[in-house]
């Protein structure tokens, strides 16, 4: 088997359990809270923070710019099999081939930058590259099939990571806030609560108490009214379906 066809059968396993590619990398991230803080005034300190969490933020509005606009039937979090409804090629996908995992790329990046150390930030972002590669590979391999020429005319012009803003092409259709939200909550509470736990320790070996800045409040309750929201949504609509399904099987069983 030619080496290409190994890393995208690699790559066709690794997108089914990609969901779990963080947790190794958070533990590594905790590994490294036990180096000092970055030294400088408390203004200092607190504006990194804020430039860590903007850099994280900036990729889940990748993601939602993304999502918001796909087609159904793609950009989604399934797990279970490569293929896709429609092949996007307008709004993020107009600039990149792969704006989702962009935007995973930055959701990881600002808790690295929050641990203060270029060596981890270089070895998350190897991590990240060796790891996704491979994904991308089987994807495109998914597309090829699907698509055929269309893909492969997109391809050309359209780069695979790394964005070229000059070819930007509005998105068709609107944009979709209540899928976004549906899909990217757990996102953004994953964020916060990862850079909240290192802000906690920071400040407990810095302070030897677990102090939280006040700056955190605001968005950590808007954060909690949204995770709230969208999991009370998702099990409401999960119990309506199931009723509905049992009153299909009923149904069925008495004719």
């Amino acid at each position: 088997m030619a080496m290409r066809d190994e890393m995208e059968g690699l790559g066709a396993r690794l997108f089914r359990s990609r969901s779990y590619l963080p947790i190794p990398v958070l533990v590594l991230l905790l590994l490294t809270m036990h180096d000092p803080p970055l030294h400088g005034s408390v203004r200092a300190l607190h504006g990194w923070d804020l430039f860590c969490l903007a850099v994280g933020l900036a990729g889940l509005a990748v993601r939602c710019m993304s999502i918001g606009y796909a087609a159904d039937g793609t950009s989604s979090r399934r797990t279970r099999d490569l293929f896709t409804a429609e092949l996007n090629t307008s709004g993020m996908y107009s600039i990149v081939r792969h704006p989702l995992y962009l935007g995973n790329y930055l959701l990881w990046l600002g808790p690295t930058l929050f641990c203060r150390s270029l060596p981890l930030v270089v070895i998350v972002t190897l991590l990240f590259w060796l790891y996704y590669e491979r994904i991308m590979l089987a994807e495109e391999q998914q597309l090829r099939i699907q698509f055929g020429t269309n893909f492969e005319e997109w391809a050309k012009q359209t780069p695979a990571f790394i964005p070229r803003l000059r070819q930007w092409r509005a998105p068709r259709g609107e944009f979709r806030a209540h899928k976004v939200l549906l899909s990217e909550s757990n996102s953004l509470l994953a964020l916060f609560v990862v850079l909240l736990c290192f802000e906690m320790l920071v400040n407990l070996e810095w302070t030897g108490g677990i102090v939280l800045d006040e700056w955190w409040y605001a968005p950590l309750v808007i954060t909690a009214a949204l995770t709230i929201y969208t999991r009370t949504y998702k099990a409401l609509r999960r119990r309506t379906h199931r009723r509905s399904r049992n009153a299909m099987l009923a149904q069925e069983q008495i004719g």
